[in-house]
């Protein structure tokens, strides 16, 4: 089983509950190191890690995920001379001393022990409130405790990609995947009405990275991936009403995919990806989505949503295609996020049509926090950050039309290093239109509120608020009702001077 689940010796988890102690696994995932993205693969890496041509390096990460019933005592031993430890976010019941961390906890949390200011080879803890089993589906598939994988399963089939796939999901099935267990496959749900997956197990394709054929002894891998991988659940041709809560997804490529699907809940559902164009979340023509709870590591975006296929041909969604696409009313909340890129984006790939045209509206965005986010931290042109980046982005392109978008109550962790731009809005023109995309057309009704930068803000770039002009008298591209309520950037609120703001921005806001 040492090719598919791979258990670290780095640190050492033990829960003591109802006074019995019991030692719970640790377990290596990869997170981006730093240096940046868009690296060219060398020819061997290509050879099979062949998806995109680029890639990333990663380096090992560690988590651990238990459950408990009422109240649950845990204690960490760290590596040999850890002087000093940061916990994000931080738990009020946690103590640190000869080397041990303590807490005790009678709810779900999800958090990071660093130490010695290593934000990349700390240890995340999920730990988990015991939840009855509801059995409510027509079809329920169990994955016990062990390592379930292509070899030792009939539920896993590889598909004709070699992405192995837990098979035999219909409407109305419960997958469930219980503590201790590791399942070695993917999700793909096409068409399907009424899925739940859940459990506090791991759904793992990490023995398909780089690194994985030594058990990730290197300090340094590459983050690519296959032509034709599949993310961890890939939603897709029409779903409705959707749940996943609980997992950790520890992923090959992207942790969630959804297209054109509707009634999608994702909840305490613990997230890694580290190749290339790695998203969290990454959804297009998908409507009425909830996310709770989460904790985001990826490489690329942790939450974006557009309104058509984006850079992965294997993901288009071929054969149900909408002419109009429309996207929105989510809610995202209560979330971790890091990402390697942009935690946050909105808008971007559309269709071009313009009668009717693509829409993106009604999301709010609020109560996360959102750790630092290592993009390119060693080093990154300033020219180049103008276009890309932003923590938190808006980006208008093929004729979109994003309104009435919300963030509020958030915090925001900058890196020393990290120049990316707190926040981007983008109605772009077609000459710097990315992708394949062509001009975009309006961006209204932007709401910031409560917004905290901290941290190393020294290297950023200001805000960017940035709209093409209009083609003609009949054009009304622009930008229209931007607003920042009590948007601070190191205990002060911004001003003007902190934003740069070009083309037709009609009431613009900052209280």
């Amino acid at each position: 089983m040492e090719k598919y689940c791979f258990e670290s010796e780095k640190y050492i988890v033990e829960i003591t509950e109802n006074g019995k102690t019991r030692r719970v696994p640790v377990y290596i995932a990869l997170v981006c190191d730093g240096d940046g993205n868009n690296k060219k693969l060398p020819p061997e890496i290509f050879a099979e890690w062949n998806g995109l041509g680029m890639g990333t390096n990663t380096t090992k990460t560690y988590f651990s995920t238990f459950d408990f019933s009422k109240e649950a005592e845990v204690t960490v031993c760290l590596p040999e001379n850890v002087g000093d430890i940061t916990v994000k976010p931080e738990v009020s019941s946690l103590s640190f001393s000869d080397g041990k961390v303590k807490f005790k906890t009678s709810t779900d949390v999800n958090f990071v022990i660093e130490p010695d200011g290593d934000i990349f080879g700390g240890l995340h803890i999920f730990a988990n409130v015991k939840k009855e089993i509801v059995k409510d589906k027509t079809n329920v598939i169990e994955f016990l405790p062990g390592v379930h994988n292509v070899e030792n399963c009939p539920r896993i089939k590889n598909d004709e990609f070699g992405n192995p796939l837990v098979c035999g999901i219909t409407d109305d099935t419960l997958v469930y995947i219980h503590e201790g267990a590791v399942v070695c496959a993917d999700i793909e749900l096409i068409g399907l009405k009424n899925v739940r997956i859940a459990g506090t197990g791991v759904l793992s394709t990490v023995h398909r990275c780089h690194g994985a054929e030594n058990g990730f002894a290197d300090s340094k891998m590459w983050g690519a991936f296959r032509y034709g991988a599949k993310p961890s659940i890939l939603i897709r041709s029409g779903c409705k009403n959707v749940e996943i809560e609980n997992l950790v997804l520890n992923s090959e490529f992207r942790n969630i995919t959804i297209r054109n699907s509707d009634g999608i809940k994702i909840k305490n559902v613990k997230m890694f990806s580290s190749a290339e164009n790695a998203d969290g979340i990454n959804c297009y023509n998908t409507r009425d989505i909830l996310v709770d709870g989460c904790y985001i590591w990826s490489c690329d975006d942790c939450f974006c949503m557009y309104n058509a296929c984006d850079s992965i041909p294997t993901l288009f969604d071929a054969g149900f295609e909408e002419v109009v696409a429309v996207s929105g009313n989510a809610e995202v909340k209560n979330c971790v996020m890091c990402s390697a890129s942009r935690p946050i984006v909105i808008g971007g790939h559309a269709t071009g049509e313009t009668n009717p045209r693509c829409v993106i509206e009604n999301i709010h965005i609020h109560d996360c926090y959102i750790v630092e986010t290592p993009k390119r931290i060693f080093g990154c042109p300033r020219e180049r950050e103008l276009i890309w980046s932003g923590h938190l982005r808006l980006l208008s392109q093929s004729e979109q039309a994003v309104r009435n978008i919300c963030f509020s109550d958030l915090k925001i962790d900058y890196t020393k290093g990290c120049i990316s731009k707190p926040v981007h809005i983008e109605v772009r023109d077609a000459k710097n239109a990315s992708y394949t995309e062509s001009q975009g057309y309006r961006i209204e009704n932007i709401t910031f509120r409560n917004i905290e930068v901290c941290g190393h803000t020294e290297e950023r770039l200001p805000i960017i608020i940035k709209s093409r002009e209009p083609d003609g008298a009949a054009d009304c591209c622009g930008i229209d009702r931007v607003a920042f309520d009590n948007f601070t950037i190191n205990g002060k609120h911004i001003e003007p001077t902190e934003m740069i703001v070009e083309g037709p921005v009609n009431n613009l806001s900052i209280v």
